[in-house]
């Protein structure tokens, strides 16, 4: 009652000028105008509850699909050598690719471009360190007992657990960023400068490895031309080639 006893106080010399209002019609008019702006200040604060619940589900959703995508390797060196599991591994695989792909979609339709910009980067660095393990685990023999199963011996993950701490502070701050508050504001400004800096740095290290892999492809070009191909063969450059490319692959 007294904010609106306040607000007619004030409104009340306005509505005398324009003329043909009494002090009961503006203490009316006020306490609508009240009423309203109550309404329009709750029906917003739901409305930005409810994105930031949609935003919550959605993030989680997209880090569990990089998950599935993380635990390709393990699945693969569990393998039995059986056609049916080779089946079941591809078309699992291909799936989690798929929900990725989606989830990233999803994440440039609705969330900030910085915190896509972040899952795009986890996304990248994950195919990365993980790709090249599933690689390798195909490669290895099928296992034949329990015991070669691996369930204490993690693979490494310095560069996608690193990515992922980047990207889970992006959507914390995002998710917890207000317009009234500066500290939030301020969070959101430094997870932001950081997946700038860890997206730059990763594509100096790309640019690295490619640079590399030219030079070396190259030098292997350069060797084939200089030499014939039964001295190549017989002096053993021929499978130090394939190895080469082996630890391409690798790298």
């Amino acid at each position: 009652m007294e904010v609106v006893t306040y607000v007619t106080a004030a409104l009340f010399p306005l509505f005398l000028g324009l003329g043909g209002f009494t002090w009961a019609q503006v203490v009316v008019l006020a306490g609508a105008l009240i009423a309203a702006t109550g309404v329009g200040a709750t029906l917003r604060a739901n409305a930005n509850s409810a994105r930031r619940q949609t935003l919550t589900t959605l993030y989680g959703d997209a880090l569990g699909a990089v998950s599935g995508y993380l635990e390709g390797p393990y699945r693969i060196l569990r393998k039995d050598g059986e056609t049916s599991t080779r089946f079941a591994l591809t078309s699992g695989m291909s799936d989690v690719k798929t929900s990725i792909d989606h989830h990233q979609a999803l994440m440039r339709l609705h969330a900030d471009p910085v915190v896509a910009d972040a899952y795009d980067h986890y996304v990248t660095v994950a195919k990365i360190e993980a790709g090249a393990q599933m690689h390798i685990a195909w490669n290895a023999p099928p296992i034949k007992r329990d015991t070669d199963v691996n369930l204490h011996n993690p693979l490494p993950r310095a560069n996608t657990d690193r990515a992922l701490k980047v990207v889970v502070e992006m959507m914390q701050a995002h998710l917890r960023r207000r317009w009234y508050h500066a500290a939030t504001r301020q969070r959101f400004r430094s997870a932001a400068r950081a997946v700038t800096a860890a997206v730059e740095a990763r594509e100096l290290e790309e640019a690295d490895r490619a640079r590399r892999n030219a030079q070396a492809d190259a030098e292997t070009a350069q060797a084939g031309q200089d030499q014939p191909i039964d001295r190549l063969i017989g002096g053993g450059r021929a499978v130090r080639w394939l190895v080469h490319q082996g630890r391409r692959l690798a790298r």
